[in-house]
């Protein structure tokens, strides 16, 4: 087979893999390479070290002997023997370390070393000079002690170094570049022949596909062992086989088009009949009747149970005799006889013989209601398993329409009853905010559902003081509204009651008397199943005094003008716990540059995609970045964030915030 490699080689996956392979290993190769030259000249430059070494020990002792006793003949004679050592470039000798008094080769202009312990480094440069300094110590019988008398420098350089390691350089650099042209090589070979060809049979088979060409069409890669290659090749050979039995089955199919597309005929009919027949949703049986002739559909009628014309047909019966109780959809009954039920009662309502008709029976079956299809035809070739096959098809589309709008229609309904609930509910939310002198106060309410559990209100009646309410119901959905709805209107009649004796007694309401009213309306409404987190403060409007009572709720957040962040906590039971329930209340003492934020547990519970909540830390951060900032922009800037986080995720619970700001100064009390 003739494969085609169509894509640029530059452009293959191949080129890519062999790319980035080779280039890892050029990089491992000339690592390598370079630190083994940097090895071999290392080791030659400590041989050479070794050698001058030998060389200085070697030489010293005639070199002392003549500088005692002045024999610069011999001096001469030593350094010119010295000189024919080839690793020996030049010789210093210094007498006293005073001057130089003898010098035989090639001598630096400066010598860059100048203890022999310290000639460790090494350069590349031609001619970089290595030296090592020998001190010159006569020892004599005619002297009691050693004398230093002058000390030996001998001289080499990079060039005697690379002369020794340029052999085994060349085969190091020979022996790399080897490796990587035939790793190279091999990668190219790999790349084309069990990567690059294979794909391209594969891509080759993939265009050869066509109906007409199925039974030949079949691919081999030659990838030997199970990879990703020979799966894909076999996944390959399976579809095409899959797609043969496709074809042989739409062929079987086939066959019977001429009988098939009498009932493309019926589309439009069946459409309407089940359009008409989902307006009665109530109706027990119905029975559609087609009538199939030469020229396809001759006539069609669907009578229903409130039809006078059904009024006696047994359907019920029918469907029980012709299917027999079982579960089949689709039964076909070719040279129907004259006692089947069905030609009994066709013959008692039109005056028709269905003798040696053809029938199809099928029925479709939805909240205790039956529809009875039948297909009639006469003095043609009998309904065979195909018919049967392409009605029940369409039987499967009908009765999944039915049931699709029978459950949009109970959506609708409920969606419209949560629309009224939800409508219903935002009554229950304070329509104008609390203005006061020295207090901004902001809100926000957004509900998980159509309806929620969540709740805020004020009272403003009483002369100087303002009262704000936080709460939220366990849960969510219509019960959790239905217990919001019960704490907003009594807290509305509380706000009567408290009124009426405020007038002439001045006795004000504090918030744990008002927390055990809502406590016994929680009780009455929701006990055992919804309880409901509380939180009450009365603000006196003169002093800044605000008292406050906490039934399970949040801890309010109190962050003062100078950034500093206090919890309003609070250890009372939730509302609804028990009917009769005493709670405690605190004090604290509010001033100007103050705001208090007031929030329901889901701002900070519900979660991002990544199922991570908002949380306690980011809150109290936002609000130290943003408190200074009027009230409105505070609890917008603060929601934002929080929903940003959320990302679009369909939040778990209901979330409101209600913040106040203290704008103005206070009496002194």
């Amino acid at each position: 087979m003739d494969i085609s490699l169509r894509a640029n080689f530059r452009n293959s996956i191949a080129t890519k893999l062999l790319t980035i392979v080779f280039s890892m290993y050029f990089l491992v190769a000339l690592s390598v390479t370079v630190a083994h030259i940097v090895n071999e000249y290392t080791e030659a430059k400590k041989v050479i070290l070794m050698e001058l070494q030998g060389y200085s020990d070697a030489y010293s002792l005639g070199l002392i002997q003549a500088l005692w006793s002045l024999d610069e003949a011999q001096i001469q004679s030593i350094l010119a023997g010295m000189m024919k050592i080839s690793s020996i470039t030049g010789v210093q000798l210094q007498e006293d370390f005073e001057k130089i008094r003898y010098t035989a080769g090639e001598i630096p202009e400066f010598d860059q070393i100048k203890k022999r312990e310290a000639v460790e480094s090494f350069s590349f440069f031609e001619n970089q000079p290595l030296s090592l300094h020998t001190d010159l110590v006569y020892a004599g019988n005619d002297i009691n002690e050693p004398i230093l008398i002058g000390k030996v420098t001998i001289y080499s350089n990079s060039s005697i170094i690379f002369q020794r390691v340029k052999i085994g350089i060349l085969f190091i650099t020979l022996n790399s570049v080897i490796k990587t042209v035939a790793l190279w090589i091999i990668f190219y070979w790999v790349a084309k022949y069990m990567l690059r060809k294979p794909l391209a049979i594969l891509t080759n088979g993939a265009e050869r596909v066509a109906l007409d060409q199925l039974n030949d069409l079949q691919i081999k890669t030659n990838v030997s062992g199970k990879n990703e290659l020979t799966i894909l090749e076999d996944a390959f050979n399976q579809m095409i086989q899959k797609i043969r039995l496709e074809k042989d089955r739409i062929i079987s199919l086939g066959s019977s088009s001429h009988k098939i597309a009498s009932f493309h005929n019926m589309s439009d009919i069946m459409l309407t009949s089940f359009n008409e027949l989902c307006q009665w949703v109530n109706i027990h049986d119905a029975v559609l009747h087609l009538d199939i002739g030469q020229h396809g559909l001759e006539k069609a009628n669907l009578y229903y149970s409130r039809s006078d014309f059904l009024k006696t047909i047994p359907t019920q019966s029918i469907i029980e005799e012709v299917f027999a109780g079982g579960d089949q959809q689709v039964v076909l009954c070719n040279d129907l006889q004259e006692t089947h039920p069905l030609s009994q009662y066709y013959r008692q309502q039109s005056g028709e013989e269905l003798t040696n008709h053809h029938m199809i029976f099928a029925r479709v079956d939805f909240q205790n209601s039956h529809l009875l299809i039948l297909y009639r035809k006469s003095n043609q070739p009998p309904f065979n398993r195909a018919d049967a096959e392409y009605i029940n098809s369409m039987l499967v589309e009908a009765k999944t329409s039915l049931d699709n709008l029978i459950a949009i229609k109970k959506n609708m309904r409920m969606a419209s009853e949560l629309k009224t609930a939800a409508t219903v509910q935002s009554t229950f939310f304070p329509k104008i905010l609390p203005v006061t002198e020295n207090l901004a106060i902001h809100a926000y309410f957004q509900s998980a559902t159509e309806t929620g559990g969540d709740w805020y209100g004020f009272m403003t009646k009483f002369d100087n003081y303002l009262y704000i309410f936080i709460g939220d119901v366990t849960g969510h959905g219509i019960p959790s509204a239905l217990v919001t709805a019960a704490v907003s209107s009594s807290s509305q009649m509380l706000e009567e009651i408290f009124y009426s004796d405020y007038l002439p007694h001045y006795n004000l309401p504090t918030p744990a008397q008002c927390m055990e009213y809502l406590n016994i309306a929680v009780y009455e409404t929701g006990h055992p199943n919804y309880l409901m987190t509380f939180f009450i403060s009365r603000i006196d409007l003169k002093t800044g005094e605000m008292y406050f009572s906490n039934a399970g709720h949040n801890f309010p957040l109190l962050i003062h003008q100078n950034s500093s962040i206090q919890l309003l906590k609070g250890r009372n039971n939730r509302l609804g716990y028990q009917r009769e329930e005493q709670f405690s209340e605190s004090k604290i003492m509010l001033e100007v540059g103050d705001t208090l934020l007031f929030y329901t547990d889901g701002l900070i519970e519900n979660e991002n995609p990544q199922g991570e909540m908002w949380g306690m830390r980011n809150l109290k951060t936002k609000l130290k970045n943003v408190h200074s900032d009027p009230i409105e922009k505070v609890v917008k800037e603060i929601v934002d964030e929080a929903e940003e986080f959320y990302a679009n995720t369909p939040v778990e619970d209901d979330y409101t915030v209600v913040g106040c700001q203290v704008t103005g100064h206070f009496q002194q009390k």
